[in-house]
């Protein structure tokens, strides 16, 4: 099985992009972890459009903590991520 961490490792990313999507992963991979749990414990279905909402404030709570990344707010990520990916 190919390690998921692994797949953007060899592609032609620019420093401030590799740390976004190295992140993408991670917050997948807890977000989707963490609700099977909370559907298991509640015997309930899950909420996609949360789990997606979920997986997109991990990512923008992890990447502004990375060294370079001062001048962006979670809001930066939440709302404005594609003009700003295309901006680096």
């Amino acid at each position: 099985m190919i390690n998921p961490l692994q797949l953007w490792k060899n592609q032609n990313l620019k420093p401030k992009q590799k740390i976004i999507w190295y992140c993408i992963p991670l917050a997948v991979m807890r977000t989707i972890w963490n609700q099977r749990n909370t559907c298991v414990i509640e015997k309930s279905e899950p909420n996609w459009v949360e789990v997606q909402e979920l997986i997109e404030f991990g990512a923008a709570f992890w990447v502004p903590s990375k060294k370079g990344w001062n001048d962006y707010s979670m809001e930066d990520f939440i709302f404005r991520l594609k003009s700003m990916v295309k901006s680096l």
